[in-house]
């Protein structure tokens, strides 16, 4: 399967792009182009699929330093 499209950028502010579906229909597969924006991100596309998101924001996980000094075989 080849897809072709042109997606104009111009004067396009989303944060989010949906390009196109691939879905199988009667065991086949197909590609339906979409070009669809989302300008409040990833949170207005997970809604827009019916995923519920709760105002409270998960804390970042706790990082550790990381060490880049050289370790030396002996």
């Amino acid at each position: 399967m080849l897809v072709h499209g042109n997606i104009p950028m111009q004067r396009r502010s989303e944060a989010v792009l949906i390009l196109g579906e691939l879905y199988r229909r009667n065991n086949e597969w197909e590609f339906r182009f979409v070009s669809r924006g989302f300008n409040a991100g990833l949170t207005s596309l997970a809604e827009h699929f019916g995923v519920d998101i709760s105002g409270a924001e998960s804390p970042a996980p706790e990082t550790k330093p990381i060490n880049l000094s050289k370790i030396h075989a002996d």
